[in-house]
């Protein structure tokens, strides 16, 4: 039982060491991930933004 829980923690460990070697091959890495999100967020807000402006003027005639 303990071999395998062994076996389990030694895959997990060489499968989390291929992704990072993975990543740093192609220059990924967490903050660039979380960087990519957070501008898409922000992106996608803006459109919202600029849409509603739109809409306001449209309507209010601004």
């Amino acid at each position: 039982m303990m071999n395998d829980v062994r076996e389990v923690a030694e895959d997990l460990a060489r499968a989390n060491n291929e992704r990072a070697s993975s990543q740093a091959l192609f220059g990924e890495t967490l903050w660039d991930r979380t960087n990519a999100k957070s501008s898409i967020r922000f992106n996608s807000r803006l459109r919202l933004y600029e849409q509603i402006s739109r809409h306001v003027c449209v309507v209010y005639g601004v």
